[in-house]
């Protein structure tokens, strides 16, 4: 397993991470049937914010991280967190592996705010 950046190429693995999470839990802000792909849409979004996740040897996304950042000048130095893994992979520190790559690209990018 390995922690990095998600590409706007890898949106459908992506897709189908958040699916499969959606399907696992009662905790993520979508019930198992009502996210809907749009590939176009996901590309966009992935340019746009910061996503990283959890990869395997072949690419599949078990897990996410995303940082989305308010575009609004007062404050454009605040992002809000979403946050998902496979229930298979909780308990091995692989949230908190993303979540300090995650600080770590917010204080290059001068975000401030982690309330």
């Amino acid at each position: 397993m390995r922690i990095e950046r998600i590409c706007p190429n890898e949106a459908e693995a992506l897709y189908n991470c958040m699916k499969k999470i959606d399907q696992e839990t009662q905790y993520m802000l979508y019930l198992p049937d009502e996210r809907s792909f749009d590939k176009a849409k996901l590309i966009e979004d992935i340019k746009r914010h910061f996503y990283i996740g959890v990869k395997t040897e072949n690419d599949e996304i078990l897990g996410y991280l995303s940082v989305h950042i308010s575009t609004l000048a007062k404050v454009k130095h605040i992002g809000y967190i979403m946050t998902g893994l496979i229930n298979d992979l909780h308990q091995q520190g692989l949230a908190t592996q993303m979540f300090n790559e995650t600080i770590k690209w917010a204080e290059r990018k001068g975000l401030r705010s982690w309330n």
